[in-house]
């Protein structure tokens, strides 16, 4: 069976020769790897992410194929961005960027971090939509979705052959509309106008469908689909099924017909999620991550997911990969896999993206306990 075989049948929950084993690797990973200094835009990036996987052995699902473009905005009529960006420091700068719109101006501000020599962070410091007003001029002015070029993935698939699967990021629903408001706005917006917030979701899961068959159609195999702002902790079940769950049902629902299968990410606490997980029509759950830095407790895991969503994780890539024995990782691999045993649809992975320094020998054990 070849590799992307496995991984979509893993996906699928249909049997397959192996568990299929596939951490998360990203681009700060592949810059310490290779001493290097690609960006996310840097397509040559997507090869040297499966040149890391093949070194390992592992089983290659490849992220970084749809660049920065996934959620790009245009200028259009009644829609003019600006953007200006001021350098901090050497590892500091911020861009705001404005949208001018016959209902208003619009303004957002985004810092961005080095806070390793291969990795940089970025945060909203001020949120685009900071009133209801402003989302009433968001609906009212900006551009319809327009084709955007997402070449890139459909290279990266030929690229792969039969030796991986394309699995580019996407926002959901709810984390597109917390990027854009703040977590607090949003759920306080819940409350105090339902219809306003109704209205938004509603907009922005029609959006969010059309970019997502956009990117199926390029070749994307698998949507790494976010939605870690909605977890546990930060909204919880009753929340998301009130509020949250029929706007990603609806995206999920068309982007699948629309030929790419949904990862849903969450790599926050999620224990009290599963349930509600079961009803998002997805064909994946990750990262199902552990204490300290999330709250899944794997063996309800087991019993609680529907057997027709895969699961994909949950070795802790943060306290525990990078510092264990190879011994220990190849016994906590072990575990997970026992865990596991029986269940078609698991794929042995880590609960987010590989860190700097995590010892190769660490990986191989992780890769030698499933081969």
């Amino acid at each position: 069976m070849t590799p992307r075989e496995r991984i979509l049948r893993s996906i699928r929950c249909q049997e397959t020769d192996r568990v299929a084993v596939s951490p998360f690797i990203w681009v700060s990973y592949a810059n310490w790897y290779f001493k290097a200094a690609y960006a996310q835009a840097d397509e040559a990036l997507d090869r040297k992410v499966l040149e890391i996987y093949q070194d390992f052995g592992f089983d290659p699902i490849v992220r970084t194929c749809g660049g920065s473009s996934a959620n790009a905005q245009k200028s259009g009529d009644g829609w003019e961005i600006r953007t200006e960006e001021r350098v901090i420091s050497a590892d500091e700068r911020e861009v705001r960027t404005s949208v001018l719109t016959p209902g208003g101006t619009l303004s957002q501000l985004k810092r961005y971090q080095r806070v390793s020599p291969y990795e940089v962070v970025e945060a909203e410091t001020e949120y685009l939509l900071k009133s209801l007003d402003d989302v009433e001029t968001l609906m009212a002015w900006q551009p319809e979705v327009e084709e955007l070029d997402f070449s890139r993935i459909s290279r990266c698939r030929q690229m792969l052959g039969s030796q991986g699967v394309t699995a580019p990021w996407m926002q959901g629903v709810f984390n597109t509309c917390a990027r854009l408001t703040g977590l607090e706005n949003l759920m306080i917006w819940a409350y105090e106008d339902p219809e306003a917030y109704r209205r938004l979701m509603e907009y922005t899961w029609r959006r969010t469908a059309k970019r997502g068959r956009q990117m199926a159609a390029a070749g994307a195999d698998i949507l790494s689909y976010e939605g870690n702002m909605a977890t546990g902790t930060m909204t919880g079940p009753a929340f998301f099924r009130e509020f949250v769950l029929q706007y990603e049902q609806a995206a999920i629902k068309e982007i699948r017909e629309g030929g790419a299968e949904i990862l849903y990410h969450n790599c926050g606490d999620c224990n009290a999620m599963l349930e509600a997980y079961n009803e998002l029509g997805i064909s994946a759950l990750e990262s199902l991550t552990p204490p300290p830095f999330g709250d899944c407790d794997v063996q309800r895991a087991r019993s609680v997911l529907s057997p027709h969503i895969a699961a994909v994780g949950n070795l802790d890539q943060i306290a525990f990969l990078p510092k264990a024995a190879p011994e220990e990782v190849s016994a906590a691999a072990r575990k997970l896999l026992d865990v596991w045993k029986g269940r078609k649809g698991f794929i042995l992975a880590t609960s987010d993206y590989l860190m700097e320094d995590t010892p190769a020998e660490n990986l191989r054990a992780m890769a030698r306990a499933v081969l």
